[in-house]
């Protein structure tokens, strides 16, 4: 119970901190969470870059995932592949 009380507290604080704060701070959003990046909308390419850099996880949080973010978390991580959404045969 401790735990979904957690995630839904450390959710509220992500919303809150995407809502009102700068691109400089999101850096370190998405360091230091894992699922950070799924609460900013406005995300840059650099921001992917290095969210899936630190956690290729994080791909599946990716709202444009260009080819160049999908091949950098996929050398990082190949577990993270099956967040491709299109996947070349």
């Amino acid at each position: 119970m401790q735990k979904i009380w957690q995630k839904s507290i450390d959710k509220c604080v992500y919303q809150l901190i995407a809502k009102y704060v700068g691109e400089y701070n999101y850096i370190d959003l998405v360091l230091m969470s894992s699922d950070g990046l799924r609460e900013i909308e406005e995300q840059t390419l650099e921001l992917c870059l290095l969210s899936v850099h630190a956690n290729g996880m994080t791909l599946k949080y990716t709202i444009d995932q260009t080819p160049e973010i999908c091949l950098e978390v996929v050398t990082e991580n190949c577990k993270a592949l099956k967040y491709v959404r299109k996947q070349t045969p």
